[in-house]
């Protein structure tokens, strides 16, 4: 079995009661908007190149939230990922995106309804009302015995 690690960053990105989460075509999972931090980038810097990359868009990226690692098996590989999240805020406060990949789209979902749209990695369905109530709140946690 093959065995890859992935060091990631992810946005969360809140405006109206609603977050915005990444959907891959075809998949049947959502995820925080982001990806791979590339050596040498900073977490923030990589942050912003990704949502640059993905939405076209320039970004305000705030406060570290915390960290989730996770794994999971996809086809014949074992997948470690790393996820750094962080708070960050749209620079035009336009709530509409369009995805500038083919691969992805976004839609923008209501806090309570995370459940719904299968937002991975799972702990992240009871860490974001967390973070919404207390601004303070942070975060470490792992789907990793």
């Amino acid at each position: 079995m093959q065995e890859k690690i992935h060091l990631l960053v992810r946005a969360l990105i809140l405006k109206d009661n609603q977050i915005l989460l990444a959907k891959g075509v075809g998949s049947k999972f959502t995820f925080l908007p982001g990806g791979h931090i590339e050596a040498g980038e900073s977490a923030k810097k990589s942050l912003k190149r990704e949502l640059q990359e993905e939405m076209g868009i320039k970004v305000r990226v705030g406060k570290y939230l915390g960290v989730l690692e996770h794994s999971f098996s996809l086809g014949k590989s074992f997948q470690h990922e790393i996820n750094h999240v962080f708070l960050v805020d749209l620079s035009d406060g336009n709530k509409k995106i369009e995805s500038k990949e083919d691969h992805l789209h976004f839609i923008w979902v209501n806090i309570d309804e995370l459940e719904k749209n299968n937002l991975e990695p799972s702990p992240l369905k009871k860490i974001i009302p967390k973070i919404i109530k207390n601004k303070n709140f942070f975060f470490w946690q792992s789907t990793i015995d």
